[in-house]
């Protein structure tokens, strides 16, 4: 109980960067274990995580009103956190579950990491399939 308490107080002092960053990795993950949800838009979410996240969790206090236009910036500076964590994930933590098989069993998701049919459009028909005449557009 006192790891969890220490791991709360932690998350509490730490800076706003920090949490946008952890909020980003944890919304990534959410995102992976749903079936639907294709990766390729990961990234996107981890972007408009960090540019909502930050103006929202940044106090006040730590942009200066001289700087024109502060919520511009602090969305700014949460894209670029955004980017950043999906950045690090692609170069450190990506690497880290091909070596520990356990660990990406833990995290891989259904849909598409490991099956390339797992998610599978309908709207789009398979190149080895012919189109069909019967529904043409008019």
């Amino acid at each position: 109980m006192d790891f969890i308490n220490d791991l709360f107080a932690q998350l509490l002092d730490a800076k706003a960067e920090m949490l946008v960053g952890v909020l980003c990795i944890v919304v990534g993950y959410v995102c992976r274990k749903v079936a639907v949800f294709p990766n390729r838009f990961i990234p996107l979410v981890c972007l408009v995580v960090g540019g909502i996240a930050y103006p929202l969790i940044v106090p006040t206090g730590q942009i200066s009103y001289a700087t024109s236009h502060p919520d511009v910036r602090s969305v700014i500076i949460g894209l670029i956190i955004g980017f950043m964590v999906w950045t690090l994930h692609k170069a450190l933590l990506k690497p880290l579950e091909e070596k520990l098989p356990w660990l990406k069993g833990f995290l891989d998701g259904n849909n598409g990491d490991s099956d390339p049919k797992a998610f599978k459009k309908s709207d789009f028909p398979d190149s080895a399939t012919k189109p069909t005449t019967d529904k043409l557009i008019e």
